[in-house]
């Protein structure tokens, strides 16, 4: 990848990324100062701080409260057994703009660890890589000096931020000559832990994770009783009307189901960040927006039994869109959209008429039709008004007018094969 191009270059679309960090860092910390976490937040920063005893004097005051409240929001579990995140997540996740709900969500799967500095941008970012995962990342940072010794090793939060990243607080860095030094001693703590862990959670991928979340003011500790700390780069916060899913929901569940033109753009552009299949189905199910199950060959083999019946709808579907006018491509993803959701929920067919309106419907919304309107497909194809909402919505809540042009390679065996049979009926 040319880094340099990466740092030269700033999509307008990250900028509103930035925005949205900046605007949610704002409500975690004002949340975070809130009078009833006083008793909290004072527990918190002493058991922080007994871990830098033999290092307060020798430490700048700013920067350590900075990082014991950074880890206080993400880390420290309150008496009520959440952190001050999860609560903030609970109360007012389905209340904030929809970038910034994903983000809130990204952020809470991100422990603090140990990177690696492969490059230096000064005044512009670095890059960094993960001691262990060896995984890289672009980390967007105006702060950086343009004397940061390649090869050092920083401990810090990674904050994902539309296709870059962010430091959550001010990063502590050692001399990469100490690397395999503190590698070992991660790993000798890191087996003693998980020796005192129940056998429920000393096995599985997340268990490394779990020790960094669990230990980070032990960790913090180590770094800086190990003389380091002398590495300090914070980070600058960056300085629209956004639906939130309380929006989304609600047009979802309403009779009109008038998603907007703007909403589809913001799904769009979250569902490009999300491009790893684990992450994109834990981060939609949080969000309340993926309801699609996983289906072993047991569904497929019982979906072709009903091939036929849905066929019949997607025929009229492909016949009627042909007389209105909209283009192959068009017709395609109207009929794949409904065997997809035909491969997943298997809907009984008691009015297959309000099938085709629906999917009409839906059909014109997603490509901004406006003119479409509920009660005349309802009229044309003599059904209730209601049957078509209703069966919209199902369509909706089944998600893929969320991530229609994605379809994975099992689903492509059964759909396609009937998308190109009905589309060479409908041309001959």
């Amino acid at each position: 990848m040319d880094f340099e191009r990466v740092f030269k270059v700033i999509p307008i679309t990250q900028l509103k990324w930035r925005r949205h960090s900046t605007e949610l860092k704002h409500r975690l910390a004002n949340f975070a100062q809130e009078a009833i976490f006083i008793k909290e937040a004072s527990t918190a920063q002493e058991i922080y701080f007994a871990e830098l005893e033999n290092s307060l004097s020798s430490i700048d005051e700013d920067f350590l409260i900075e990082r014991c409240f950074e880890w206080f929001i993400f880390n420290y579990p309150m008496t009520c057994g959440q952190t001050p995140l999860e609560l903030f997540k609970e109360l007012f996740l389905s209340k904030l703009p929809l970038p910034q709900a994903l983000l809130l969500i990204l952020w809470q799967a991100a422990p603090s660890a140990f990177y690696e500095i492969q490059a230096v941008f000064p005044g512009k970012g670095l890059v960094v890589k993960d001691i262990f995962s060896e995984k890289q990342y672009v980390v967007r940072e105006p702060g950086t000096h343009k004397d940061i010794d390649l090869g050092s090793i920083i401990y810090v939060r990674l904050l994902r931020v539309g296709h870059e990243y962010e430091f959550s607080s001010s990063a502590i860095g050692v001399s990469g000559k100490l690397k395999e030094n503190l590698v070992q001693w991660l790993k000798d703590d890191f087996y003693c832990w998980r020796e005192n862990q129940p056998d429920r959670i000393r096995k599985g991928p997340e268990v490394w994770e779990r020790y960094l979340r669990s230990q980070a003011h032990r960790l913090n500790g180590k770094v800086i009783d190990l003389g380091l700390g002398e590495t300090d780069i914070g980070f600058v916060d960056s300085g629209s009307s956004d639906f939130t899913l309380e929006n989304l929901w609600s047009v979802l569940h309403s009779e009109s189901g008038d998603i907007s033109h703007n909403m589809c753009l913001q799904l769009d552009e979250l569902r490009s960040l999300l491009k790893d299949a684990d992450e994109a189905s834990r981060v939609l199910r949080e969000l309340g927006l993926d309801n699609c199950g996983c289906q072993d060959q047991r569904d497929y083999e019982c979906f072709e039994t009903d091939v036929q019946r849905y066929t019949e709808v997607a025929r009229q579907v492909a016949a009627d869109l042909n007389d209105m006018g909209f283009v192959e491509e068009d017709i395609k993803a109207a009929l794949r959209l409904w065997y997809g959701f035909c491969l997943r929920r298997r809907p009984l067919l008691r009015k297959p008429s309000a099938w085709v309106a629906a999917v009409i419907y839906a059909t014109g919304r997603f490509k901004g039709r406006r003119h479409f309107s509920q009660n005349k497909l309802a009229e044309k194809y003599q059904v209730a008004t209601s049957s078509v909402s209703n069966n919209f919505r199902r369509l909706c809540r089944d998600a893929d007018f969320r991530r229609v042009h994605i379809l994975e390679s099992s689903y492509t065996k059964y759909i396609e094969p009937l998308v190109e049979k009905i589309l060479y009926y409908l041309h001959t």
